[in-house]
């Protein structure tokens, strides 16, 4: 029994032993396949889609890719549901920064096309070389954007209370982007004032005190944490109930940006006019672009 045992265990070891002489590949085989880009904007009335290839980089690093592999056989169209069609143009757009890729961007355009809120779009991209992708998505309704604590905005030196927004948003969005900006002149030393706007961040933190470097940290779009339901309305006082999706502003962050305006130009000289507030619905597509034609 001793003696099978030990034989036992001698062939564990040799069968591990010629099991980590064995080469593994965790890659698959590669196929290449159109990966599409675009997001529909109200704001603008030019829509854009970027169409690309997947690709194969050296050693599984993706960083060692050189080159940008743009689909420039595509046809794109987007169409509303039970509306018009609005065909998408190639175009080269200058790329600002060629550390990495050396080309140019290449981009489809459509104008004139501004999306409709509450519509439903479907995106219908083909090429002779990578057949026939689709998508589609709701462009989600207007929220509406509430103050919270505005007052600190008029002097956020002689208050220590945060402020913020709060967003109630349509039932088609998924998500949503909140900003602050604040609009004022600056005398770029001349005396003649210049319209500027600076966003305020979030937060601040301090880095290096002694090279005097901070971090701001500045709202991104973030998932919806309160339910896609309509309003509803509440028995008691008949009053609309919006569930309500609540973002919170430092006023220390909000000083420290006023104070380097300060520093930066004529004390004293800078004229602040008013606070913006923004939101922005956003209603994400699926990730996946199906092959073959069928709608994600």
């Amino acid at each position: 029994m001793k003696d099978a045992r030990l034989l036992l265990g001698i062939g564990i070891v040799l069968c591990c032993a010629l099991s980590c002489d064995e080469s593994f590949n965790p890659s698959a085989a590669f196929e290449p396949r159109m990966v599409v880009y675009s997001i529909l904007t109200t704001d603008s009335d030019t829509q854009y889609v970027r169409v690309y290839s997947t690709y194969n980089p050296p050693d599984n690093d993706p960083t060692r890719n050189r080159d940008e592999i743009s689909v420039k056989d595509a046809q794109v169209s987007i169409s509303q549901e039970g509306g018009p069609a609005f065909s998408f143009h190639p175009m080269t757009i200058p790329r600002s920064a060629k550390n990495r890729y050396a080309s140019d961007v290449v981009a489809y355009y459509s104008y004139p096309f501004r999306p409709e809120r509450g519509k439903t779009y479907i995106l219908n991209v083909s090429s002779a070389s990578f057949g026939t992708v689709s998508a589609m998505t709701t462009v989600p309704g207007a929220g509406t954007i509430t103050p919270v604590n505005p007052q600190v905005l008029e002097n956020p030196f002689y208050t220590s209370y945060d402020f913020g927004v709060s967003v109630a948003l349509s039932p088609e969005a998924k998500g949503y982007l909140t900003r602050i900006f604040v609009d004022y002149l600056y005398p770029p030393g001349d005396w003649t004032y210049q319209p500027k706007r600076f966003e305020i961040p979030l937060s601040r933190v301090a880095i290096s005190c002694f090279w005097d470097l901070f971090k701001e940290t500045f709202p991104r779009a973030t998932l919806r944490s309160t339910p896609s339901t309509p309003p509803v309305w509440v028995p008691l006082g008949q009053k609309e109930y919006k569930p309500e999706e609540r973002v919170s502003y430092s006023s220390a962050a909000l000083c420290h940006k006023v104070d380097d305006l300060y520093l930066t130009g004529r004390e004293g000289c800078v004229q602040f006019r008013q606070a913006v507030f923004y939101t922005y619905p956003i209603r994400c597509a699926a990730v996946e672009l199906l092959q073959r034609g069928e709608h994600v």
